[in-house]
């Protein structure tokens, strides 16, 4: 199967796992491409027996290794932590948003900000925020 049949195979699975949990479960997906395999992930809140093996048993029929994670927060929740945020006044915060791997709104900044990690965290519950301090600053479009 070529890579783009694979990848609509994967979307299959995340459409299937979100319609089964609902939105209110369903934290995310992605393909794991940095494994010998590629191998999809799944972020699920509080799955059932019966989910997961739901889940894993179309997956193994589109031909995707699979790992879930249970997680605390759905995508839904997460987004909403911080709907509306324009962010802080700050040259330091290249991006913020959800980030299904770690189940978590991630905040990538270039070097720290006080400012910046209070305004955050005054606004997004703590175990539900990551502040990573990455090596590239703003993109640029060309």
């Amino acid at each position: 199967m070529d890579e783009e049949k694979r990848d609509d195979a994967a979307l299959q699975v995340f459409q299937y796992a979100e319609q089964l949990v609902g939105a209110d479960n369903y934290g995310g997906g992605w393909i794991d491409r940095s494994l010998p395999r590629p191998t999809l992930g799944m972020a699920l809140v509080a799955p059932s027996v019966n989910d997961v093996s739901s889940i894993q048993e179309v997956a193994k029929r589109a031909e995707w290794p699979l790992i879930i994670d249970d997680v605390r927060y759905s995508r839904a929740q997460l987004l909403a932590s911080y709907d509306g945020l324009e962010g802080p006044n700050s040259d330091v915060v290249v991006s913020f948003g959800w980030d299904a791997r770690v189940n978590k709104v991630a905040v990538d900044m270039t070097a720290p900000d006080d400012a910046a990690v209070a305004y955050f965290r005054d606004r997004i519950p703590e175990d539900a925020l990551l502040i990573r301090y990455v090596p590239y600053g703003r993109a640029l479009a060309f």
